[in-house]
């Protein structure tokens, strides 16, 4: 039901990642025979990639902290509002960035990447394939659920496509030209985290999608009944196809160990966001409206990452809780299927370092995502990130009214 817009997106997303590094430093090509992601042909495209991370490893990583540390013990950043806030912005990202390209750093990185998405691609032709009558007619939640799954992706993929070209140059342009060599880490680690929340997100669009599918649905007489024709084995084989996928995808995960900091990294962005708007609207604020809506902007990319990895998660856990109890009140009596359905464990990918027995067994659960909320709500004091020389007291009086 997904794979020709994932297929899309993800062509889309590495000839993104190729054309904006002029075809030079790159770890993914395009089969345009077979129509698959494969590693590059040329060693040295990969080996400009390495190169690249290396020297914004042990070169610009240290060179940007040191700005911000500047930034914060002197007065220079009251002056240029923008130039401090994108500062420690890309010096906060940039160690994020790292994490991801240390993996896709090494030849069995980009292998089982391009095996991770070939798995994706494959599990929705092996579906296609397993409906006895492709002509169902889907319900109206599989229908919306399904577009939605689909709109969200390719407008954001579709900004971050169009946005990786032309981010290096805004922020050389408010950075200055002292900043240059930062522009070849710019524009590839804002491709590579793209293609690597392409591949997060669609597996949890996958699995949810499926899912959905797959939940019995109850007619008039109240007798369950699968889509598409399903019978009992075949909706079982289709549930353990997703849930050796999740397996799969979960092991790439863990190795990029970013996906598993998003609560994190949501936390802090959106914290940061808050407190650049209170400055800027303050008796003293520079009134930047560029910073305004980069802030808005964060904040929102923060929000749509919390709501898939969290609240699109909790709902597959809803869903395969839903699919375990309605085939054990339709089958409970049959005792094959009954040792059968007591035997599995609910599908749902799991981006929690730690997991409890309630997580295995039910899944994450959308207070995860209060605790985000509450979080960036408490936590939102300026006092503690930002300098007194740089935060007035006039923004303490707005903070607080």
């Amino acid at each position: 039901m997904l794979e020709i817009v994932l297929k899309n997106l993800l062509h889309n997303a590495v000839i993104s990642t190729r054309r904006s590094t002029l075809y030079t430093v790159y770890y993914l090509a395009w089969d345009t025979k077979n129509s698959r992601v494969t590693q590059p042909r040329k060693k040295w495209h990969a080996q400009a990639f390495r190169n690249v991370n290396i020297f914004a490893t042990f070169f610009i990583f240290p060179v940007m902290w040191l700005r911000c540390y500047h930034l914060w013990t002197s007065g220079e950043g009251i002056d240029n509002k923008p130039t401090l806030w994108l500062t420690y912005l890309i010096s906060f990202l940039l160690p994020c960035y790292l994490l991801e390209a240390r993996v896709l750093m090494k030849p069995s990185g980009v292998r089982k990447y391009v095996a991770c998405f070939d798995v994706l691609l494959n599990l929705e032709k092996e579906f296609q394939s397993m409906i006895p009558q492709l002509d169902y007619k889907p319900d109206e939640g599989l229908d919306a659920t399904r577009r939605q799954m689909l709109r969200v992706p390719t407008v954001f993929f579709g900004l971050v496509n169009f946005i990786c070209p032309i981010w290096p140059s805004f922020c050389l342009s408010l950075l200055g030209i002292r900043y240059t060599p930062c522009y070849a880490p710019s524009t590839i680690s804002k491709s590579t985290l793209g293609i690597c929340a392409l591949l997060i997100g669609s597996s949890i669009a996958c699995l949810l999608v499926w899912m959905l599918f797959l939940t019995p649905k109850r007619n008039n007489r109240k007798n369950v009944h699968f889509c598409g024709g399903l019978g009992f084995h075949s909706a079982l084989k289709m549930y353990n196809m997703l849930r050796i996928m999740t397996l799969i995808e979960e092991e790439l995960f863990r190795e990029l160990v970013l996906p598993y900091l998003h609560h994190f990294l949501a936390v802090v962005l959106s914290t940061g966001a808050h407190i650049s708007v209170l400055i800027e609207v303050s008796s003293r604020g520079g009134k930047s409206l560029s910073l305004i809506l980069v802030a808005i902007a964060i904040w929102i990319v923060s929000m749509v990452t919390e709501f898939f990895s969290i609240c699109v998660i909790a709902k597959i856990g809803v869903l395969s809780r839903t699919f375990f109890m309605r085939l054990r009140s339709e089958d409970g009596r049959d005792p094959y299927r009954k040792r059968l359905l007591d035997s599995m464990l609910p599908n749902s990918i799991c981006l929690e370092f730690l997991r409890s027995v309630g997580t295995i067994h039910n899944g994450v659960e959308m207070k995860y995502f209060l605790n985000y909320l509450d979080r960036n709500k408490s936590d939102n004091n300026p006092n503690m990130f930002i300098p007194k020389h740089i935060f007035s007291s006039e923004v303490n009086a707005a903070y607080i009214f």
